[in-house]
């Protein structure tokens, strides 16, 4: 986070865009600045 100047809040606001309620469903998430966060949820 601190590399793309973020920080756990901005990382909360994200997830909860997407309905992600817990953190825990999250199975894999990256950043790049082409396409941003990309986000893979457990199944």
């Amino acid at each position: 986070l601190k590399s793309i100047n973020q920080d756990e809040n901005w990382l909360y606001k994200q997830l909860n865009k997407r309905e992600i309620k817990d953190i825990d469903n999250v199975f894999y998430a990256d950043w790049s600045f082409d396409r941003g966060i990309h986000i893979i949820k457990y199944k």
